[in-house]
Parts: structure tokens; C-alpha cells; sequence
């Protein structure tokens, strides 16, 4: 996440690569093809996706009980179960494991990697460790489910001597029949064009040739979402990618203001509750909030009603610029009354405020016409009242 003034000036530099329409075109190829696969694959894609949403919800609102009774069921079957709650700690844990088992080489293959600013990956002989993503994580019975996209990924996951899967505390399942049609989803639109998509499940360590098993369970402010009603719904994704290929404003500046796992409407709808609405509530202003990531979201994160919840929050906590406050003050005060508003100096007011108040380079940004006449007085006038 960048702060405002790093934000601005990394898109500017983008906007200067003139890479806008390219990247328009490349996401409207994704969502032709995704459109395609979503159709071919399944009978009724709309009833899948309000399974899939129903799902996440359930788990997240038992996130509690379900990483309880996953953490419980994983010792029985002897994988072992570490907490972190952000990457500090994320990074003790796998410095500790090395330790133990003398490993001279941590391979790191995660999507968490810029989230939690682990290392690169390093060639190194040795005792080797291997560092992947659990795409997600079942209670009963505990299970990892871990994404391979390529043949080599999953026979290179079953012949190291420590395998640790880092598990988000929001990838939580009840079952691994919940996971049946996210998987399904998943698996119906791959990260990347002409890549095959396998999903291994390990349900007790010896399914890994006796290397060790691992799981990290990572907060890494999660639990902050979890406070807010309406942010909960952020933690149901699923990383399907589908509102980064439907977001206008990665179309035209990129993966700039953030790394591109977590970019587009999710990392703008969740970075100011995790990093701080002074510092980070611009991003709910990266949004034109068209609802478009609302429509393609397979488990129906209502990214708009999020977005708005981030500005209301901003306005109550008077974050907004002054110049800002007042306008609409201004404003709030104007629409309330009919009889400003039929002034005869409301043009030269209108003038001051596109001048002062929303003044663009472009000149595209104008207030709407007034009616001529307002919706009471012409009711009144169709009942013939005063």
C-alpha cells in the first residue's frame, strides 16, 4: 500500500508508459474468455455463485469455532499448527522451523510474499524448506487444500524435507465438500491464460512422503475486518481475480498503487481499516463505484456499499480537506432550500463553486442543472394548493 503523495506520483509515472489501452484490451480478453469458461463449465453459473457466497459467509461468521476445531483435528493427524499474527511474527516462525531442522535453503512460493514482505526465494543446497499458499484450510476433517499450477509445483511439494503452508485465518472451511464449488470456480479461470490448474489435499503428514507439515495460520489484520459488518464481507474472496479484470481504474493505471495479488477494488476497499483511514483513505476514492466488481464477484462481495462505508468513516473522523467540507456544507444547505436555489445570484454562485470548489483541468467536472421548477411546486400546483 502506498500513501497518498507515493500513490500520485507512481501513477503519474504510469500514465506516462501509455500502456492504457493495452491493458483494456488484455482485461477484456480475460473476461470474454473467463465468460466462456463460466458458461461451458457450468449448467447454471448464477446458482454457483450464490452457493460459493453462502459458503464463505457461513465460514467467516464461525471463522472462531471453525480454526479452533481445524488446529485440534490437524494434531490428531499430526500436522503441526503455528499463529502469527502479522508478518513479524510470519517471519520468526519460519526462521524458527529452520532452526530446528538445520535447513540451509527456505524456498518461498507464496501469493502472501508481498503482504507479508518475506524473502525471495534463494538457490541454496542443502536441507530445503518450502513456503507455499493453502488456498484453503478444512475443519472437519482438517485438510489443506493447496493450488499447484503446474506439474513440477506438485511433485517439488512432495519431495522436500519441511513443507510449511501459510493459511490466512479467512481461507477457513467446515468441510472439504463446502470447497467443492470454489475449487470449482477456481479451477474454471486460472491465474494465468493456458495454465493448468491442481489442487492437492493433505489431510494428515504422512501424505507428504514423512516430510514435515506445517501450517501457519496468519492474521495480519484480518481480525480488524472482522470488527466491521459490512468489511467482514472482505474476507469471503476467494482471489478469483475477476474484479481485477472488471475494474476500470487498474485498466488505466495498472498494478501501480499496490502489488498485484491483493490490487483493484480489494486492496482499495480493506487498505484504510487495515492501514489507516489518515493515511490510506484515498483509496476509497479509486473507485468510480459503477458496481461492475459487484456483478463478476463469484462470491458476491458488495465492493460499492464497502467504498462508501471507508468515505462516510473519513467524513466523521473531519479527514477530508477543509476546502472539501465546506463545499458540501455549501451544498447540503443549498438543496435543502428552494428558494436559494431560484436566486437570481445562484449563477454567479454556481460559477464560484465550479471555480473554487471543483475546478479540473479538463473543465468536465460541472454541477447539474437546476429544474426549473422543483417536484413540490408542481405537485402543488397539479392539487391546485398554496
Amino acid at each position: 500500500m502506498l500513501k497518498e503523495t507515493e500513490f500520485r506520483k507512481t501513477v503519474a509515472d504510469t500514465l506516462k508508459e501509455g500502456k492504457t489501452r493495452q491493458r483494456f484490451e488484455q482485461a477484456i480478453a480475460h473476461q470474454n474468455q473467463r465468460r466462456k469458461n463460466n458458461n461451458t463449465l457450468f449448467s447454471d453459473y448464477e446458482l454457483a455463485t450464490k452457493r460459493a457466497a453462502y459458503i464463505r459467509w457461513k465460514s467467516v461468521e464461525s471463522i472462531d469455532k471453525l480454526l479452533i476445531a481445524f488446529e485440534a483435528n490437524c494434531i490428531k493427524a499430526g500436522i503441526k499448527v503455528l499463529w502469527a499474527l502479522d508478518s513479524e511474527q510470519t517471519l520468526q516462525e519460519i526462521n524458527t522451523i529452520a532452526r530446528k531442522y538445520n535447513l540451509s535453503n527456505i524456498e518461498v512460493n507464496s501469493r502472501l510474499q508481498q503482504e507479508l514482505n518475506l524473502p525471495l526465494s534463494e538457490s541454496v543446497n542443502g536441507k530445503k524448506m518450502l513456503v507455499r499458499d493453502a488456498t484453503f484450510i478444512t475443519s472437519e476433517p482438517a485438510t489443506i487444500i493447496s493450488r499447484d499450477e503446474s506439474e513440477t509445483m506438485l511433485r517439488q511439494s512432495a519431495s522436500e524435507d519441511v513443507t510449511l503452508y501459510l493459511a490466512p485465518i479467512d481461507s477457513i472451511l467446515s468441510s472439504p465438500y463446502d470447497a467443492e464449488v470454489l475449487i470449482s470456480i477456481l479451477s474454471a479461470n486460472p491465474t494465468q491464460p493456458n495454465i493448468r490448474n491442481n489442487f492437492r489435499m493433505i489431510t494428515a503428514a504422512n501424505e507428504n512422503h514423512g516430510a514435515a507439515v506445517y501450517v501457519l495460520l496468519v492474521d495480519n489484520g484480518r481480525s480488524a475486518l472482522l470488527e466491521n459488518i459490512k468489511l467482514r464481507q472482505l474476507l469471503r474472496c476467494i482471489n478469483s481475480g475477476a474484479c481485477h479484470e472488471s475494474s476500470s481504474v487498474v485498466h488505466s493505471i495498472g498494478f501501480s498503487g499496490g502489488h498485484q495479488n491483493d490490487y483493484g477494488p480489494l486492496l482499495f476497499a480493506k487498505a484504510p481499516a487495515l492501514g489507516g483511514y489518515k493515511d490510506f483513505g484515498h483509496y476509497a476514492y479509486n473507485t468510480p463505484l459503477c458496481g461492475q466488481c459487484n456483478v463478476v464477484c463469484p462470491v458476491r462481495i458488495d465492493f460499492t456499499d464497502i467504498n462508501l462505508e471507508n468515505r462516510h468513516v473519513q467524513v466523521q473522523q473531519k479527514l477530508r480537506p477543509q476546502k472539501e467540507r465546506l463545499f458540501y456544507m455549501v451544498w447540503k444547505k443549498t438543496m435543502l432550500k428552494r428558494e436559494f436555489m431560484n436566486w437570481k445570484a445562484v449563477n454567479p454562485m454556481r460559477y464560484c463553486i465550479e471555480t473554487l470548489f471543483l475546478k479540473s483541468k479538463t473543465g468536465i467536472r460541472k454541477l447539474p442543472e437546476v429544474a426549473p421548477v422543483s417536484f413540490n411546486q408542481q405537485w402543488r400546483e397539479r392539487l391546485a394548493l398554496k
